[in-house]
Parts: structure tokens; sequence; C-alpha cells
């Protein structure tokens, strides 16, 4: 900030360097300063309602000495009227040489004499106020002194503004150093008007592609009324192009353009740094604003100049405001732009009012808004494309993130197909066990029963003798249902385990019992050799219905007079290992993954034609393994199979 107050102070001291040197209508120079220029600043004279032919003839009376730059309003005279400004101008090696003035606005038309020679003429100038026109059109106006003092005089008449005068400085100098000022003043303003309308154009578009962010579109209409504003003043670029338009729609152009600065310029800042508790505050100065730029638009130039007044102080209530909006921001932070937004602004703030007590005379400077206008606006370029960055920077982060989430979704979704696909095979495989494996051995024991309901000449031995096929089938048939239920629900629900510390012996006893006639029934040795107590950490229940189904099978596929042993060891620390193994008729090895496979449906036949379901070993190998163990399983045609089950043991 110290920086930047250097900067502006050495700005004006530029601009304050070679002040008025007129005094009394008469100004001398030095050859030093011709080649410099200067502003003629000072007294002149001024003959009120008096012609250059008058002014010759001696036809005037005493003049008045009235300031340049000013208006003769400031002395008691009318608004409209007309007079002449005279000036003697006297210095050393004049004679001969090729002198210029730059001419600016004067309010409303004029024409310029060198020695009552006329120089050039502005809009139309007569004491008629109905044959009188005005115009702006800013010119360097060259001349020759016959001698080393030259008079310049000027005709002014103005009808249609409420001031009357030479409102702008006039520059004195050799026609080269004239010509260069004026010329690189164009250069200025054309660059300033090109980089403005570059932004309108730029930012437009980025709001017509985003038009949710109307940050953009304030920032744009700024730079657009700030161009229009450059090109209306100062040099008039407007004029220079010749472009044909008339002076007053000039004069409504140049003020409407400075009646909307602040608007656009507050409505972009306050969408910037998201300041919505001022929204009542900027909403009223949005109406009020407008309603003043409408005034300006349908009013005559005479009428509408007398806003220019009253509009100074509330553009200055404006700056203030703004100001007060853009200062908070940076202190509190409220805002990651409030910085740089407040030194664009401040030079917008310095210039601004430069630019208002210079037109009304306090200081005498010139216009230096539009050079404050380009700053702030390439300082809030800077600023709008750190956001519009940081917003593409979001877009791709969330983009990023969206992929993220598709693939983790793709990723969900193939496992929810996994376990649709799932779900069917389980439905599959429970429809498939409930009309083939279920409903053979039902048929088979409606059929017994019916068969003993319907045989009256049966002995009671003869019976005896189906019944116990009716009770194998009914074993079976007990063992399947629960298995399917088991097993269907740890599929859909999942394996509840509830460990406690089962006494194995016991549990093998338990079983063994169970199977016991079965295994008489087809003359089967079945027996455990466990000579120790083991003691596992089991669910009990899945313990249960594990051994009954491998013991199951092992009745199933074992033929008459065979054997099957039950056996146990530790053979690694923290299991016990018990394995139940049968002389049967065995299964091919290639076989031997397929009982694990819940996709694979396959079964056999027993050595007495007892069916299995597939769901048994299935359920043995998830179940234990729940529970921390493992099953194998060793098994070769006609040599019977081997399952061992590794049990967790009770930790001591």
């Amino acid at each position: 900030m110290k920086k930047l107050l250097l900067c502006m102070c050495f700005l004006f001291s530029m601009q304050l360097k070679l002040q008025a040197q007129v005094e009394h209508g008469i100004l001398r120079t030095t050859p030093e300063e011709l080649s410099q220029g200067f502003n003629l600043d000072g007294s002149w004279k001024f003959y009120w309602r008096t012609t250059i032919n008058q002014y010759q003839s001696g036809l005037v009376g005493l003049p008045q000495e009235i300031d340049v730059p000013g208006n003769w309003n400031q002395h008691g005279l009318p608004d409209t009227g007309y007079g002449l400004f005279v000036l003697q101008i006297m210095g050393p090696q004049m004679n001969g040489q090729e002198l210029a003035v730059i001419v600016e606005s004067i309010s409303n038309n004029y024409r310029i004499y060198a020695d009552g020679v006329l120089l050039n003429e502005v809009g139309k100038f007569d004491s008629i106020p109905a044959q009188s026109q005005g115009d702006y059109h800013p010119e360097v106006v060259r001349f020759t002194p016959a001698s080393d003092t030259v008079e310049l005089a000027i005709e002014i008449s103005n009808y249609h503004y409420r001031e009357g005068g030479i409102n702008f400085s006039i520059r004195l100098g050799t026609l080269q150093t004239i010509a260069a000022q004026f010329h690189s003043g164009m250069i200025l303003d054309s660059f300033i008007t090109g980089a403005l309308l570059l932004m309108f154009f730029y930012f437009l578009a980025y709001y017509v592609i985003r038009p949710s962010d109307t940050t953009a579109l304030w920032f744009s209409l700024l730079c657009l009324v700030a161009a229009f504003r450059i090109i209306t003043t100062g040099e008039i670029i407007i004029r220079q192009l010749d472009i044909c338009i008339p002076w007053e729609w000039m004069f409504k152009i140049e003020l409407i353009s400075i009646i909307l600065i602040p608007l656009f310029g507050g409505l972009y800042l306050y969408r910037l740094l998201e300041q919505y508790q001022y929204r009542k505050i900027v909403v009223f100065t949005a109406i009020l604003t407008i309603l003043v730029a409408l005034g300006a638009f349908f009013l005559n130039s005479y009428y509408a100049s007398y806003i220019i007044p009253f509009f100074r102080f509330y553009a200055l209530a404006q700056l203030l405001f703004l100001l007060y909006m853009v200062g908070r921001s940076a202190i509190f932070k409220t805002s990651p732009w409030a910085r740089l937004a407040t030194v664009g602004f401040a030079f917008v703030f310095v210039f601004g009012v430069n630019d208002i007590l210079y037109s009304k005379g306090i200081i005498h400077t010139q216009y230096l808004l539009p050079v404050g206008i380009l700053v702030y606006v390439f300082i809030q370029a800077i600023v709008l494309t750190k956001k519009f960055a940081g917003s593409f920077n979001e877009v791709e982060q969330l983009s990023s993130k969206l992929q993220a989430i598709n693939r983790s979704q793709e990723h969900i979704i193939d496992q929810r197909t996994a376990e649709l696909e799932n779900y069917n095979a389980i439905k599959s495989k429970i429809f498939t066990i409930i009309s083939h494996d279920l409903r053979s051995p039902i048929a088979t024991l409606s059929s017994v029963l019916s068969l003993a309901e319907e045989s009256d000449d049966k002995t009671v031995g003869e019976l005896r003798t189906y019944f116990k096929g009716i009770k194998r089938s009914v074993d079976n048939l007990n063992l399947t249902i629960e298995n399917l239920l088991s097993w269907s629900q740890s599929q859909i629900n999942g394996i509840t385990i509830n460990a406690t510390v089962v006494d194995l012996n016991k549990e093998v006893d338990s079983v063994i019992s169970l199977y016991s006639l079965v295994a008489l029934q087809k003359e089967i040795s079945l027996m455990h050799k466990i000579n120790a107590h083991f003691e596992v950490q089991f669910d009990k229940a899945h313990l249960n219905l594990i051994l009954r189904n491998i013991i199951s099978n092992s009745l199933k596929f074992t033929n008459l007079s065979g054997s099957i042993t039950l056996t146990a060891s530790e053979p690694e620390a923290g299991f016990v290992k018990l394995c139940i193994s049968d002389n049967g008729i065995g299964i091919h090895h290639e076989k031997v993954d397929q009982l694990f496979n819940p996709m694979v449906h396959y079964t056999s036949y027993g050595t007495m034609n007892e069916k299995g379901t597939g769901l048994g070993l299935m359920l043995c190998k998830e179940y234990i393994e729940r529970n921390g163990g493992r099953i194998t399983i060793e098994s070769s045609i006609g040599m019977g199979t081997k399952v061992c089950l590794w049990l967790p043991k009770v930790s001591q």
C-alpha cells in the first residue's frame, strides 16, 4: 500500500509541475518552456457578448478576468450566451517559429484566432441561439507568430450546456512537441479503449458459457461503459475517427457512461466479494442509478447537463461505500480476492476523486480516470482469471471424484451382480433339490405307506422290513432338510457363530450313537479310536451338523460289511485333527474339488442307491472355515475316502 501511495503522489507531481503562468491576460514565456509545452492556465481577459469583429473595431467595454480552465457562470454571468477570451503571449524567438496549441472541448462551440486570423472553428459559433450549433472536437491548432508577441482570441457561444467557457486547459508549445503530446494521448486512449473492449468481449463470452456466474457479466459491462467514456472524453476518439454522430448524442453517451461506471463496478465487487449483507444498499443504488441514466437519456442536453453536479456527490458517495466494502472485506478476509480488489479499487477511487475535483476547477491536473480504470481492469482481470482457474480446478477435482465414484459404483454394481447371480444360483439349487432330491424320498415314503395300508395280508415281519427302509429314508430326508435350511440361511443372511468349549469326545459319541442303527443295517463297523480327551473352540450346533453330514456320507458310500473309523490327534499347535476314514467306493480325485463348488451340483448314488444333495460338504466347509478351522478330503476309486477336520483347540 505504501508503494501504491508513493506512485500516486508521483503521478500527481508530474501533472502539477507546470502550473498557470497567465496573469491579467498576459503570458511571458521562454524558448525552453515552448519546447516542452505548458498549459495556458490563469486569468484571461473576457469580453461578454462580444465578437472578434467588435473587439477589433474597438467597440468593447472593460474586460473581465476569468480563470482558464473555468466558466463564465462563476462570475455572475448567465449560463447561455457568447463572449470573447483574449490572451497576449510574449516571448523571445517566437517570430517565425511554428507553434501550436491543443484545444480540447469548449462549451459549446468556438472559433480560435491568432492576431485576428481565424485558425479553426468547432461547431458553429453564432450570437443567435437558433443558429448556434454545439460540438466537441479536440485538435492541434498550428500558427506562426509574425513577431515575438501574438494575441490568441477565442470566440465562444453556448446555448446547449449548463456552463459556458473554456472548461479544459489549453496547451501551448512548438508544433513538434504539441503534436507528439496529442498523438501520445490518442495512442494511450486507443490502447485503453481496445483493451477494455477485448475485456468486454472475453468476459461476456465467459458469461454466455456460464450464465450462473454474474461476476463476469458485471465486469464485462463495466469494461464496455468505461470504453464508451474514454472515446467521448479527452482526445475524443469518436471524433478523431470522423464518426458522424450529433454532439448531443455524443454528450449523452459520455454522461450515461460515467453514470453507469459506479453501478457496474459496485455490482461486480458485490458479487465477487460476496458481500450479500449489503444487498439492500446495492439494490437501492442500482435502481437510483438507472433512474438517473434514464433521465440523462430522455432530457435534452441543456437540462441533462444539470445532472452532472448532483451526480458528482452521488458518485463520491458510491465510491466511499465501495471503498468501505472492499476495505472491510480485505481486513476481515471475507474473500480470497479482497486484497487484490482493494488495490485495484484504490486506483479508481483516487483517480475518480481527482476527476471530480478537476472538473470543479479545485485542482489543476487532468482527467486520470482512464488510466485508473485501465489499471483497475487489469488487476480485476487477474482476479477473475484466478477465480475462473480455481473454478476450473474445482471442476477437474469434482470430475476426478465423479470418475472415482463411477468406478466405485461400477465395482459395487459388479458386486451386486455377482451377489444376484449367487442368489439365482442358490434359488436354482434349492429348486433342484426340492424337485429331485426331496421329492424322491417323500414319494418312496408315500408308496411304502400306501402299500402297508392296502396289503391286509402282510405279516408284521414283512412290514418291519419296509419300515426299516422308511426309517433310513426319513433320517436321510431329515438331514437333507436341515442342510437345506442351514445352507440357504447362510447364503442369504450369513453365518452366525456362537463358539463355545465343546467336548469333542462326547460330540463324536453322540453322532455315532445316532447313526449306529443305520450302520448295523448295512453291517458297517462304525467306531472311533480316540484315546485322548480333546476340547475344541467351536459352535456346537455347527460341529454336530458337520459330523452328521460326513458320517452320513461315509455310510452312504461304504459297502456292506465295510468300516468307518474316527481318529483324533494334535499334529500342530492350536488344532485338533479329527479324521473320518472309510473303505467305501471312493471318488475320483478330479471330482474332489467339485464337492466344494457352490456353482456345481455334484451328487452321486450310494451303495444302496441312497441319493445325496451335494449340499452337505459345502455346508461343512463354510461352517468349519467360519469357526477358524479347515477341511481336507483324500479319496480314490475303490480305496475309500478320508475326510479330516482341523478344529481350533481350546487355548490353555
